[in-house]
C-alpha cells in the first residue's frame, strides 16, 4: 500500500512539474495595444501606436505588420472625395533569434492619415486602425483595433 501512494506522489510531482514548465504562449502570434498616443491628429502630429506581441517560436523578427486605417464617418466618401486607404505591410525589426515577447510601436504622418479632399462636406475623418501580425512561419495573429481617432481636416 505504501509503494501505491509513493509512486501515485513521485507521478503527481512529475505531472505537475512538466505542467508548471509550459509556457502560455501560442504558435499564432498575439498582439496587444499597450497605448496610443492621442484621439485626434492634426496638422504636423502623428498617432503612434504601442503593442505587445508574444509568439512561441520566437519568429517574428523579419515578420510582418499589417496596418489598415478604417474609416468609419457617417456619410461615406463619393469617387472623388478622398483617397481610399490600402492594407500596407511592415517588417518587424530585427529581435534576438527565438524572442517570444517584444513590443512594437507604429507611427502614422497626419499626411498619411489625412486622405479628405472634400472638406466642405466632409469637415473631419474618423478612423480606427486596424494590426495584425505575420511571423515567419506564417503563423496570423488575430486582429487589434485602435480606439476611434479623429483626423482634422483643418487642425
Amino acid at each position: 500500500m505504501k509503494r501505491n501512494i509513493t509512486a501515485i506522489a513521485i507521478i503527481g510531482s512529475v505531472a505537475l512539474l512538466f505542467a508548471c514548465n509550459k509556457d502560455n504562449y501560442k504558435t499564432k502570434p498575439s498582439l496587444k495595444i499597450t497605448n496610443q498616443n492621442t484621439n485626434t491628429v492634426g496638422r504636423h502630429q502623428s498617432l503612434v501606436v504601442e503593442m505587445e506581441f508574444t509568439d512561441k517560436q520566437g519568429d517574428v523578427s523579419h515578420g510582418v505588420l499589417y496596418y489598415y486605417p478604417d474609416r468609419l464617418n457617417q456619410r461615406p466618401l463619393g469617387a472623388g472625395d478622398g483617397l481610399p486607404y490600402e492594407v500596407l505591410p511592415d517588417t518587424v525589426p530585427t529581435y534576438p533569434e527565438n524572442w517570444q515577447k517584444g513590443k512594437l510601436q507604429m507611427t502614422l504622418s497626419y499626411d498619411f492619415l489625412h486622405r479628405n479632399t472634400d472638406t466642405a462636406h466632409f469637415p473631419n475623418d474618423t478612423i480606427q486602425v486596424q494590426f495584425w501580425l505575420k511571423d515567419r512561419g506564417e503563423n496570423i495573429s488575430d486582429t487589434v483595433i485602435t480606439s476611434q481617432v479623429v483626423v482634422l481636416t483643418n487642425g
